[in-house]
């Protein structure tokens, strides 16, 4: 049978690209809504990154700050209490910067302000919360927006707090007009119609780049969380989209703001220019499928009047189909060949594409794997030198008291010795200790946990002092040339384990070189502009630069990839701890520092040891020890120590120097003695590692009860970190010896400021 309305295939065609055009459409519309929200979202992004690097300039103003209150809380003059000097030294700090200094104490009176004339009279603060926010601060506060008793309009600043002289808390305060936060957004060159604004943490504007009369005014929306984006309106009215980023060394909230017009322009843009796409290819498909099926209509009416001619009755066969065409066909051929082709294409299309998808899940599989290898080796890596640092660490803590009790009494041995033919053994025997102190320093250097004193030293002229001992050390075949300009190269160092890390690499060079060689030692300024490669590389910044090169063996890929590694070393055994270049880069990564190694099999190695930059000048190094030795004679001295080896030896060595030592085990008794000491006690010295009260904790309770009581705090502690956060005093490292106790104690105990008595050892 006929169907009862069979259509030509033309129409049928028709009808099927109809269907297929209402899908497309819908999928063209869903693309540009999706392609809009992308570009939002693109938008929204970078407005967020943009925030972030305005947070990250403002940072950077406050970091300058701090590091400025560091350097000149250290300063001669503010140690000996010259306010006159000091100011002289802080307005050259702050010629090139726009901002002033004061000084504070707990009661809200001024010491100093450089906003004043020299001459003019220095008022009283009474802003009471913000003199508890800053004496309630561990080291620094960020204040928002104030006013005080000179500056009148709002301003904000950062404060450090220290001990004056005279054994009182003050705060050093660096005052910053909101115009200078201005000038760093204007800084950042934001786009056309942008502007950036910063708020303190209360919702008060402290920085603006354009109508700065709003400074000192709440924002007129408080600022979202870290990393917020919303649309609001300004205090001008215009409609604006903003986003924030909150810093977590300030706490202030810094936002860009771009007009909502030009962000809904971008919108709407992206939209239109999707549209557009979307409809050119519909209309390249329509004009397509048209050709495409007059090329199949024409052949097929050929064909179907070819077989009405052979099979007239061809068109009543069953089953009938609703295109006439079709039915005509069927009926002549009754045949699948047709179905069966389209079967066996299809079923290739569909291996071809599992085939690709299995060779492309197999490709980031393996891609997945190594990466995951590579991260799980790195973990180990941090793992194994964790473990170890905790481990050398710990050990080099209770090496040190041994260390403090065996030098201590060989040196009172020695000077009891004095030429006699027993002192030559004694001799050899602090050398041995010498040495034992000296691999406790390496052990605390690869922990990172050893506390170091860095300060500005000149780099060059500790190299050039350093090269007879190299010389001398190296021996004949080894030829040192030293590399070196005549202007000083100030970096933030510790001069004692500089010298030791110099030494470590040229003792390695010397061991690479067996058949002599040339060690080179230079110095330079060098400025990191983005990090380098490796986890001993420095970061961005200005340093000072020490080169060691040499022109020995060199090393292998291998042995580079593994020199950092605590233990490992290609010496034979007995020559060597493998504890040098990790020495060499805890040193350096606690003083701020990195390495670099360039080496190649045969051509040498050259290492470079990046230092921090200093910004004072350097000074020139005091020797106290003579004058500590006459100073300390008669001086009475409370000793606290738990360990009673140590307390021995040190108190034995102490009255070698004159002074009447009273000896308590702990922490807790040492307060006990101060509050019920009658005769007076001129000095303190405390242990820092003690059970239930330590060192610091002592400290602090004395100086409650005795303000301008000298205190010495001795340490053969690994953890230098816990130890800086609970005492700002003079410390002295174990083990050490007479004159290096003398040394410690001279350079801050004055005998005309206590009264000295006189006592029989």
């Amino acid at each position: 049978m006929r169907p009862v309305f069979p259509v030509k295939f033309r129409s049928y065609l028709g009808c099927l690209v109809a269907a297929v055009l209402l899908p497309v459409l819908s999928l063209a519309a869903y693309l540009s809504a999706v392609s809009a929200s992308s570009q939002m979202q693109s938008v929204e992004q970078g407005m967020r990154e943009t925030a972030r690097a305005l947070s990250l300039a403002v940072d950077g103003q406050v970091a300058v700050a701090m590091s400025t209150l560091d350097a000149l809380v250290v300063s001669a003059s503010f140690r000996t209490g010259n306010y006159e000097a000091f100011r002289t030294q802080a307005e050259q700090f702050l010629s090139q910067r726009n901002g002033w200094l004061s000084v504070v104490d707990q009661d809200g009176q001024q010491h100093l302000n450089t906003r004043l004339p020299r001459d003019a009279p220095l008022p009283k603060t009474d802003n009471t919360t913000w003199l508890n926010n800053v004496f309630g601060a561990t080291r620094f506060f960020v204040t928002g927006a104030v006013t005080g008793p000179v500056v009148k309009q709002p301003f904000v600043a950062v404060s450090r707090r220290t001990i004056d002289p005279s054994g009182k808390p003050v705060v050093l305060t660096w005052s910053i007009a909101p115009e200078t936060l201005s000038d760093v957004l204007l800084d950042q060159r934001l786009p056309a119609g942008w502007y950036g604004v910063i708020a303190d943490r209360d919702g008060i504007i402290i920085g603006r780049t354009r109508s700065p009369e709003l400074i000192g005014q709440p924002m007129s929306t408080h600022p979202d969380p870290p990393g917020g984006f919303r649309k609001a309106q300004t205090h001008e009215g215009d409609a604006v989209y903003i986003a924030w980023s909150t810093s977590t060394l300030s706490g202030w909230s810094t936002g860009v703001a771009a007009p909502a017009s030009i962000i809904d322009g971008l919108f709407l843009s992206a939209i239109v220019q999707v549209a557009f796409l979307i409809a050119l290819a519909l209309a390249s498909a329509i004009a397509v499928a048209v050709y495409l099926g007059r090329s199949i209509v024409r052949p097929l009416n050929n064909l179907v009047a070819e077989v009405r001619k052979s099979a007239p009755h061809a068109v009543a066969w069953s089953p009938p189909a609703p295109v006439e065409e079709i039915n005509t066909l069927t009926a002549a051929f009754r045949g699948k060949v047709s179905d069966l082709v389209a079967a066996i294409a299809a079923r290739d299309a569909a291996q071809t594409d599992l085939q690709s998808l299995n060779q492309q899940l197999e490709s980031r599989v393996q891609e997945r794997s190594i990466e995951l290898e590579r991260l799980n080796e790195h973990l180990f890596q941090l793992q194994k030198q964790e473990s170890l640092g905790r481990l050398t660490g710990g050990i080099a803590h209770d090496f040190n008291n041994l260390l403090m009790a065996v030098i201590g009494n060989l040196e009172l041995l020695a000077n009891r010795l004095a030429g006699h033919p027993a002192l030559k053994y004694v001799t050899s025997a602090r050398v041995a200790a010498k040495r034992g102190a000296e691999l406790t320093a390496q052990l605390l250097a690869f922990s990172r946990k050893q506390h170091l004193e860095p300060k500005p030293i000149d780099v060059s002229t500790s190299v050039r002092n350093i090269a007879d001992l190299l010389r001398s050390t190296l021996g004949g075949t080894v030829r040192v040339e030293i590399v070196a300009s005549a202007e000083p190269h100030a970096a933030l160092a510790d001069r004692t384990q500089l010298e030791l890390v110099l030494l470590n690499l040229a003792v390695n060079a010397r061991d690479a070189m067996p058949m002599g060689g040339l060690l080179t030692l230079e110095t330079y300024y060098e400025k990191v502009a983005a990090a380098m490669e490796g986890p001993e590389a420095p970061g961005p910044g200005d340093y000072v630069v020490v080169a060691v090169t040499d022109t020995g063996t060199g090393m292998s890929d291998e042995v580079r990839a593994r020199a950092f590694e605590p233990f490992f070393t290609t010496k034979p055994l007995g020559k060597g701890s493998g504890l040098g270049l990790p020495h060499v880069l805890g040193v350096t990564k606690q003083l701020g520092g990195g390495i670099r190694i360039n080496t190649k099999p045969e051509q040498g190695t050259r290492i470079e040891i990046y230092l921090p930059r200093a910004i004072e000048p350097p000074k020139q190094d005091a020797t106290p020890e003579l004058a500590g030795r006459d100073r300390l004679n008669g001086a009475r001295l409370m000793l606290v120590d738990d360990d009673p080896d140590v307390r021995t030896a040190t108190a034995a060595m102490l009255r070698d120097l004159g002074c009447t030592v009273i000896e308590v085990g702990g922490g807790a008794a040492a307060v006990e003695v101060i509050e019920r000491d009658e005769s007076g006690i001129d000095i303190a010295m405390l242990d820092f590692a003690m059970p239930g009260m330590n060192g610091a904790e002592a400290a602090q309770r004395i100086r409650r009860k005795r303000p301008t009581l000298p205190i010495l705090l001795v340490t053969g502690y690994a953890d230098s970190m816990l130890l800086s956060q609970t005492w700002d005093g003079p410390v002295l490292k174990k083990p050490f010896e007479l004159g290096q106790l003398a040394a410690a104690l001279g350079a801050f105990y004055r005998p005309s400021a206590n009264v000295i008595r006189i006592h029989s050892n």
